[in-house]
């Protein structure tokens, strides 16, 4: 591939591409590095003068530096080619284009990808399709995000406790149950009862309790005080009355955290892998699955 940069510039920004694209995938589980191909010129209806450029069609992709030497190389990877995902909800929210996805694109060929977007596009006479190749950092997991909500709108604003977290404690209310008192444990809880497989001392019991009584709360504290220890109690609470759990974090640090706890307590064979380092590799997500079935 041919740049624009050269020599120490070029190695620099490779360098610095590949931690921050490293960095995106350790800490919040999304991969950042894309090959684009094409570029959209376009004007929004609010800003009409105003030409905005925008990648359009974006493959994973992953730096790999060659050991002791000065030289990368560009890596696909084994995930699914999209069209610019927050792109395509902008145009279809505002002109009513819709581009395909998902499957639908997987196996066309780029020429032919590239003729039906300009096909979608012919209508717009100003916009302009360029096609060039850029690699860089793109990301657009607030899309999916956003199209969830216009897709659920009437189911969140519904919610008890968005609700109640925007003001109106009404619904929420109906359903509230009072935590139980530190007080109280020992002779309402049966030890018969008890799943925890860790420590867990009177102020952290009323965690569990309120989570084994379906409340919704938050739990605040500083590092070291227990947090960690307390949710990996909770999910052996859950688990052994039956339920399933979904543990959801910003951070991939976090998930380690618990993860690592829950095999040293031998619980990982009830554990399976949604972070994007465990759901690339598809053989290896449904072997994981696969066994965690059969342990069940």
């Amino acid at each position: 591939m041919r740049t624009r940069q050269t020599g120490d510039e070029q190695l620099k920004r490779l360098k610095k591409l590949c931690g921050m694209a490293r960095l995106s995938l350790e800490e919040r589980g999304v991969n950042s590095l894309f090959l684009a191909f094409g570029t959209l010129t376009w004007y929004d209806k609010d800003k009409p003068d105003e030409a905005l450029l925008s990648p359009l069609i974006l493959a994973p992709v992953k730096l790999i530096k060659e050991p002791r030497q000065d030289v990368y190389k560009i890596s696909i990877l084994e995930e699914d080619v999209v069209l610019n995902p927050t792109l395509s909800l902008k145009l279809k929210q505002t002109f009513g284009i819709e581009f395909p996805e998902g499957e639908a694109i997987q196996e066309i060929p780029y020429s032919e990808l590239i003729t039906q977007i300009r096909e979608l596009l012919s209508e717009q006479k100003t916009w302009r399709i360029q096609e060039n190749v850029f690699l860089s950092l793109f990301s657009y997991a607030k899309a999916a995000m956003v199209r969830d909500i216009i897709q659920n709108e009437a189911r969140i604003l519904a919610h008890p406790i968005l609700q109640a977290m925007s003001g109106d404690l009404s619904a929420y209310q109906v359903n509230y149950k009072e935590p139980l008192p530190a007080s109280d444990l020992d002779s309402r809880v049966q030890p018969e009862q008890i799943f925890q497989i860790l420590d867990a001392d009177s102020s952290q019991q009323v965690v569990i309790e309120a989570a084994k009584a379906g409340s919704s709360f938050f739990v605040q504290g500083p590092p070291g005080t227990g947090k960690s220890q307390t949710i990996v109690n909770m999910i052996a609470e859950l688990i052994g009355d039956g339920k399933s759990v979904l543990l959801v974090a910003e951070k991939d640090t976090a998930l380690r955290v618990v993860y690592q706890r829950m095999v040293e307590c031998g619980l990982n064979h009830l554990c399976l892998n949604l972070h994007h380092s465990g759901t690339t590799d598809k053989r290896k997500l449904i072997e994981d699955l696969s066994q965690t079935t059969v342990m069940l």
